[in-house]
């Protein structure tokens, strides 16, 4: 099944008037490919992040990982209302290895931040939450493989 978007663009007709003329990009027939490297996240860790969610059954979609050199593990994933309603997409939680004073489990994105009642990773020394970006593409293909249908 084959998409197209119509992007409005301008020109002109034979008497110099402007004339809006759609122009097209076409949206592939296949789904992305999961890259190699896409790890799901583990049941364990899905759960440890939704009893911290604000809201009740909200639930995550989509959720991948990856551990950092410091061992900071990343968990990026959607976040759904109990009705299956989209409420943020990419979300960015993180696992500290030597968990401290404020716990082991900490908010990095916003919507993390707003839906759950996690401290802000912020200030968490050694964690680089930009290395989690790659994951990105682990929700955009899986949505697109789910979506895809039969």
């Amino acid at each position: 099944m084959a998409a197209l978007v119509m992007l409005g663009c301008s020109s002109s007709d034979d008497e110099g008037g402007a004339v809006d003329e759609p122009t097209t990009t076409g949206v592939p027939d296949e789904p992305m490919a999961m890259p190699d490297w896409c790890t799901p996240a583990s049941p364990d860790d899905v759960t440890t992040i939704e009893q911290a969610l604000t809201g009740t059954g909200n639930k995550l979609i989509d959720a991948f990982t990856m551990t950092d050199a410091n061992g900071y593990r990343y968990v990026v994933a959607n976040l759904d209302a109990a009705d299956g309603t989209r409420l943020t997409s990419a979300e960015v939680w993180i696992f500290d290895p030597n968990p401290g004073a404020l716990g082991a489990l900490f908010a990095v994105s916003g919507g993390a931040k707003d839906y759950s009642s996690l401290p802000d990773a912020t200030n968490l020394a050694g964690a680089d939450p930009s290395g989690s970006d790659r994951l990105i593409d682990c929700l955009t293909a899986s949505a697109q493989q789910r979506n895809a249908g039969p």
